[in-house]
């Protein structure tokens, strides 16, 4: 499992941090030594959950390009959800 955490330091302060988005990201044990398959969930500051999975994805590839594609996919229905804006 992958926890993600997003914090923001106000003027480089970090006794000021506020955390921004937390997630989780694991592999759902149903793919193949080749593909993952897997299912996050991401909590941001107003505790809104986003939840959803990436199949098929190259174990060969790094680990940031599984996180790229969570994130596009949150990106995505927050667009959808919003009409094009993509204000999380």
């Amino acid at each position: 499992m992958l926890k993600i955490t997003v914090e923001l330091f106000p003027f480089g302060e970090e006794s000021l941090k506020r955390t921004l988005l937390v997630g989780r990201i694991w592999n759902d044990a149903t793919g193949t030594p080749v593909v993952g398959n897997y299912k996050y969930t991401f909590t941001n500051s107003e505790k809104k959950i986003f939840n959803g999975e990436v199949k098929n994805y190259d174990r060969a590839e790094p680990v940031h390009h599984l996180l790229m594609n969570v994130l596009n996919n949150i990106s995505k229905k927050e667009k959808k959800l919003h009409g094009g804006s993509s204000k999380m």
